[in-house]
């Protein structure tokens, strides 16, 4: 692993491959290979036994054709004797290959003992040394998904663009698919003459082979894993985006046509980039930067060294019709991809239970650099909102560690969720604050330079932290890491006379809503407790290192108590009913902003799980919409939106009427479209807190939006599914027109909008109708299945039945059953009625259950619907005795 982890500063040059006629022209397919007898095949780890040291890559690519056709000579050591070798290989037809080295080469037999795994035997024993793999093969560039090589087509035009992480570099290249194998790469591309060709690297050099297709080559890359090789072809056009501080290019991609929408990203990528190379005091690390537009609006972003992807609908727009959340969403995602090319490629991690080092991180510099570019989106906001969906995804159920077990394809994909990107951000924020920003900074700043061009683990951050921190941080920071759930932290205010003040502190595991707490806790929380007295404030901090401690505050007694100062800690915080009281009647306006809504979001988790009455966290909602801040009004929201989701059907007009009341004067002072003078927060909070007093039954309001979405494709971006969401509940003529229109459009950005809002229609009748479109061909199979998963609970019966009628179909829609039937289709198939609860789960397993990996899955689903019934079960009485109140 050191071996091939450890490349050079500097990449050797590379050794050219034999330059002849165009690739497509020299290779045709030989006979088939009899395929030998099975070896143990390995697991998602290949074995060392052949670590490369550069790979060398000739491709022939054209965006009109399906197949790509290639050869690849991979440099490498072999340390002892072997008859056999294993790279990743998927959907490659391997044409030859032959092992040279030590004077002497030899053919390699082929073939694939594994839909993933390449196994080449050799007729003679392979000595140790260097040797120089040499293969012939031909691939496919994919039609319908967006990894690998892909085509998509834009404005009547072809481009082929490649999406290699995670394990998708081996559709591309026969090679050792691993982020441990961090070695320079070399590729030279033919392709029509009149395309545009991009890749990590610096064209060196292009000439003509015939008339039809030229040959460019790449310089060599710094030393880098598979996943991070990236190319793209097609009629772009190249835009200057100004300069690196070291005055290294920076371009912005585009498909042709789109130039006049790129304004955004050619504006902001520098200055960017510029805030990054502040941070990390060290010059953008590789030689330019290119800035992809890929056409496909379902690709995903990707952070390659010196070619960031992204999809088009982020943000070419035309200036009049992009807003400020959608430019702010850019600025965003631009950050995390471009934090990556410090923190992610110029070091990368070395397994993949160590992605969170580059995920993880990035989402947390995201918010800084987002901040500095622009102050009206703080840092602190940022945090918050990471925090809170990383809560969200760790409480509801058994879950996983940050940092666990890789050891399946499967274990590596389920690596991308918000566990590794959220709640990796919300623990390196909490340790920040514990630590000190300037010190966190410094500890970034070592651990970069340290490992640049290598790969590198949790233990050499923590290591890089703790050594300018003056404290090992690793024990405290590897209990979040290596554990799952959501620590509980009890405060309980001690006051004696004659004794100073102490808080016990006392931490549980929390559970999911309804369920006991556990009292395994086992983390070392860095814990800091606001407190005060008439307009005094202090804090005071400790590590929480057992269950129970004690934390001395100076005297006098504190009229209040909070016990996450700051917000940024990953904790629940929990004080006995008389404190809390305090705490919202003496505290309330000493809290900062970002306190206020991690307060707010505590007590509404303890309403849920039954704990605490509702009233408490109901009764905060004017006062957070009047503390007019994103965090406080995005609290606001979600305490609304979640217990009306749980209130009975009797109360729900009770329940609207209060929404009404309580959001409406700031739903008609934002109305639907953007108005001069609006400020951040407005911009951002119009369109779900309108939307939410629409749905609630606002007839202008809903008057407004049917009258919009009449005219829906005039509806900026930003607007649409909002405004979409609301009219399909309207008018009928205006739901049929949508309904129509959705399966035909052919903009993607507005075709999503429709679907959307089509999924979420509520009359029985009219779902039923959008359930349709789930065999309509004209939508593909994820726009066909996540039409399912978009129902409330007050409408999942109406899913649950029109599904089960028509089992077989979607069996035959979607052939493939594991991906798509039982991941969507099993919570669509179960409702919320604890009457059927017997008959649904029994469907479901005799549908879904003898599926490869269906079992988890099936049971994921079982216990949402579980807990479905619970929330109803245990809210409806508290949220009507509230409802009754004066």
């Amino acid at each position: 692993m050191a071996c091939g982890a450890c490349g050079p500063t500097a990449p050797p040059v590379a050794t050219p491959l034999p330059v002849g006629p165009p690739v497509a022209a020299r290779l045709r397919y030989g006979p088939p290979v009899a395929t030998p007898p099975l070896e143990s095949v390995p697991p998602a780890r290949l074995p060392h036994s052949f670590v490369p040291a550069s790979y060398h890559a000739r491709l022939s690519v054209d965006p009109g054709q399906r197949e790509l056709v290639g050869t690849i000579a991979i440099d490498g050591d072999i340390a002892t004797p072997v008859t056999s070798l294993w790279l990743h290989g998927h959907g490659l037809r391997i044409m030859s290959a032959e092992l040279s080295g030590g004077g002497h080469s030899q053919p390699l037999q082929t073939s694939y003992e594994d839909h993933d795994l390449l196994l080449l035997r050799a007729a003679t024993p392979i000595s140790p040394g260097a040797h120089r793999l040499t293969i012939s093969y031909r691939g496919w560039i994919s039609q319908d998904t967006r990894v690998g090589a892909y085509r998509s087509e834009l404005d009547g035009q072809a481009y082929v663009a490649t999406q290699l992480e995670s394990i998708y570099a081996r559709r591309v290249f026969p090679c050792l698919d691993e982020p441990g194998f961090k070695v320079p790469w070399q590729l030279t591309l033919e392709v029509p003459r009149d395309s545009v060709v991009v890749s990590n690297t610096a064209v060196t050099s292009e000439r003509s082979l015939d008339r039809m297709i030229k040959e460019v080559v790449f310089a060599p890359t710094r030393p880098l894993p598979s996943y991070l090789i990236a190319f793209a072809v097609g009629p772009f056009e190249i835009l200057p985006a100004g300069s690196t501080r070291a005055g290294k290019p920076i371009r912005v991609i585009v498909p042709r046509g789109h130039a006049s929408e790129a304004a955004w990203p050619v504006e902001t990528t520098a200055k960017l980039l510029g805030l990054l190379e502040g941070y990390f005091a060290m010059p953008y690390p590789y030689s330019k930067l290119d800035v992809l537009a890929v056409p496909a609006e379902d690709a995903s972003w990707m952070d390659s060294p010196g070619l960031v992807a992204f999809p088009r609908n982020v943000a070419l727009h035309a200036p009049e019709r992009q807003g400020l959340v959608q430019r702010h969403e850019w600025l965003r995602a631009a950050a995390h991809e471009l934090a990556h090319q410090w923190f992610g490629d110029a070091v990368t991690f070395a397994w993949w239970d160590d992605l969170w080092l580059a995920e993880g991180v990035a989402t947390w510099l995201a918010g800084k650099i987002t901040a500095a570019f622009d102050p009206r989106f703080d840092a602190d906001t940022a945090a918050l909102a990471d925090r809170w969906n990383a809560l969200n995804a760790d409480e509801p159920e058994p879950g996983r560690a940050i940092r666990h077990p890789v050891v399946t394809v499967e274990d590596i994909l389920g690596e991308f969720d918000s566990i590794t990107y959220k709640k990796g951000s919300s623990v390196i924020a909490m340790f920040e604050r514990a630590v000190g920003a300037e010190a966190m900074r410094t500890g970034v700043r070592a651990y970069i330079a340290a490992h640049r061009d290598h790969t590198a683990t949790a233990s050499d951050l923590l290591a890089a932290i703790s050594k300018v921190a003056h404290r090992d941080v690793g024990p405290a920071f590897s209990s979040f890491l290596e554990q799952p759930g959501v620590p509980v932290v009890h405060a309980e205010l001690r006051c004696a006379t004659g004794r100073a003040p102490v808080v016990v502190l006392h931490q549980v595991r929390g559970a999911p809503p309804g369920e006991p707490e556990a009292t395994d806790g086992a983390w070392r929380i860095p814990v800091c407790v606001a407190f005060g007295r008439n307009a005094t404030r202090g804090e005071a901090c400790t590590e929480l290192v057992t269950p129970t401690a004690e934390l001395t505050l100076p005297a006098p007694c504190p009229a209040w108590l909070f016990g996450n100062a700051g917000g940024r800690g990953y904790y629940r915080t929990a004080q006995p009913e008389a404190a809390e009281r305090a705490l919202r009647d003496h505290g309330w306006s000493r809290l900062t902003a970002i306190e206020r809504a991690v307060l707010a979001g505590d007590l509404t988790a303890r309403a849920l799980g039954g704990q605490l009455d509702p009233a408490v966290p109901l009764g905060l909602v004017p006062d957070l919409l009047a503390a007019h801040d994103l965090g406080s009004i995005d609290r606001a929201l979600e305490i609304a939106s979640r217990f009306e989701r749980w209130t009975a059907p009797a109360q729900q007009p009770a329940f609207r009427s209060w929404i009404r009341a309580t959001f409406g004067s700031t739903a008609h002072r934002l109305g639907w479209q953007a108005r001069a003078g609006d400020d951040a927060v407005d911009a951002v909070a119009r369109a779900p807190l309108v939307a939410l007093v629409a749905d609630a039954g606002d007839a202008a309001l809903r008057e407004d939006a049917d009258r919009l979405a009449r005219d829906w494709r005039a509806l900026v971006p930003e607007e649409a599914p909002e405004v979409l969401g609301v009219a399909v509940d309207g008018d009928r003529s205006t739901f049929e027109q949508l309904l129509a229109a959705a399966p035909a459009e052919r903009d993607p950005r507005r075709r999503a909008a429709l679907l959307d809002a089509l999924a979420g229609v509520a009359a029985p009748d009219r779902l039923r109708a959008v359930l349709a479109l789930v065999f309509d061909k004209r939508l593909d199979l994820v726009e066909a299945s996540q039409l399912t998963v978009q129902a409330a609970p007050a409408q999942r019966a109406v899913v649950a039945s029109y599904l089960r009628e028509h089992v077989a179909e979607l069996l035959e829609r979607f052939p493939d059953g594991v991906t798509h039937c039982t991941a969507w289709f099993a919570r669509s198939l179960l409702s919320c009625d604890p009457a059927t609860r017997d008959s649904e789960v029994a469907f479901a397993r005799a549908t879904f259950g003898e599926m490869t990996d269906a079992t988890h899955l099936l049971d994921r689903a079982f216990a949402r619907r579980d807990r479905c019934v619970a929330f109803q079960h245990r809210l409806a009485a508290p949220i009507a005795a509230w409802l009754a109140r004066p």
